[in-house]
């Protein structure tokens, strides 16, 4: 299941890896939220940036801007065109650059 809403998750997105590999983000440090044709979706949070690709990302953009993401998972294989589930290819995590963070901090002093 490549997206998979959980209710009982207050604290925030995990964001699941094809090697299993897995970042849990809080839910109050997203800051923004971008969405691209449906195909990219950009996830700005005072930590960083979680870039997803895929198809059919309404949904989970949906979850993020009211603060109830779920666990993201990539699922290469597309079930088929006439779903409306979304078909995640790849989940990058930018971590913010110490020098962003510290320019941020002086704009905000």
């Amino acid at each position: 299941m490549p997206y998979t809403k959980q209710i009982t998750n207050h604290i925030g997105g995990t964001f699941v890896n094809a090697d299993g590999s897995h970042r849990v983000i809080p839910n109050h440090l997203l800051t923004q939220a971008k969405l691209e044709d449906s195909t990219l979706l950009c996830l700005y949070y005072s930590i960083g940036t979680v870039e997803i690709t895929g198809k059919r990302l309404d949904t989970i953009f949906h979850d993020a801007a009211i603060g109830k993401l779920g666990m993201v998972t990539i699922d290469a294989e597309d079930t088929g065109k006439f779903t409306t589930a979304p078909a995640i290819t790849s989940i990058v995590y930018i971590p913010e650059s110490p020098l962003a963070a510290s320019e941020r901090g002086s704009r905000n002093a």
